[in-house]
């Protein structure tokens, strides 16, 4: 390698490394910034039907991954996750666990008939084994409570709220679950009104759990397509309320309906701890 060929290669090496310092001081994307707002204990993702919660968890959990992030996820075959997964990073096979290569993913299924107390086992043992740094659970709803284990003021799903929380910070690992809401939003008038608010969780007061809550919305669901104040098309538009968004009242992204991924438009790529991009990895 000649004279010429080291200093070309020197400076592209330092055009790169500029870039990424630039890009992780200020152009990350809402999704991204949501990643990182996941604190210690629990955050709760509240969502109605077809609204687009699973697609939501998979996108955080995978852009967790991509940045070098060991993360592990539990979901119910029921909602397709190996399938939105799979579309996720553009195969069409299905998936297993471990079935990214080189991305510190994991996933296992949740069925059904598992029994609360069978999962928290389950959650000990996985993380002892693969030593994640987050953990997604999709969804509370699919979870079987034994009621005898749960005190007379408290509902299955507080119940599994407050015993997760306390499991995060004794794993001292972030958890991340999806739980149902009721349907309060299907009675209240008017756009602003389908808004979810904290009082419209299935089963209680779970906020009061959750050091974060998340609430994916999508106005295309009401047959709401254009923003009556903007004129603007908000069709594919997921947005997101709760606490935790910072200066944001509600994050605007955007729902691919063909590949199940939630993305923030304006985003650059991630950088890893590693120094590598999404573009280096094998999706």
């Amino acid at each position: 390698m000649n004279t010429q060929q080291i200093y070309t290669v020197l400076e592209d090496y330092s055009r790169r490394q500029k870039s990424k310092e630039m890009y992780s001081a200020t152009n990350k994307g809402g999704l991204q910034l949501l990643c990182e707002g996941i604190e210690d204990g629990l955050s709760i993702v509240g969502a109605r039907p077809c609204m687009g919660s699973t697609s939501f968890v998979i996108s955080m959990a995978l852009e967790l991954a991509k940045a070098g992030k060991r993360v592990l996820m539990y979901g119910n075959p029921h909602h397709k996750i190996e399938y939105k997964i799979s579309r996720y990073v553009g195969r069409k096979e299905g998936c297993s666990c471990p079935f990214l290569k080189d991305v510190p993913f994991y996933y296992g299924h949740l069925f059904f008939a598992d029994d609360f107390h069978i999962l928290k086992a389950r959650i000990f043992e996985d993380v002892i084994q693969l030593h994640p740094q987050y953990i997604f659970i999709d969804s509370l709803r699919d979870i079987i409570v034994d009621e005898r284990l749960v005190s007379t003021n408290l509902s299955p799903e507080e119940f599994m709220c407050r015993e997760l929380r306390n499991l995060s910070y004794q794993i001292d690992i972030p958890i991340v679950a999806v739980a149902g809401l009721n349907r309060n939003t299907e009675r209240r008038a008017g756009v602003e009104g389908k808004i979810p608010l904290t009082g419209d969780f299935r089963g209680g007061d779970l906020e009061y759990y959750a050091s974060k809550v998340y609430f994916p919305y999508r106005p295309e669901y009401y047959h709401i397509y254009n923003d009556d104040r903007t004129g603007k098309d908000i069709r594919g538009c997921m947005y997101i309320y709760g606490s935790g968004l910072g200066n944001y009242t509600g994050m605007e992204l955007k729902f691919d309906y063909r590949t199940f991924r939630v993305y923030d438009p304006e985003q650059e790529n991630w950088v890893s701890e590693d120094g590598t991009t999404p573009s280096d990895l094998p999706f």
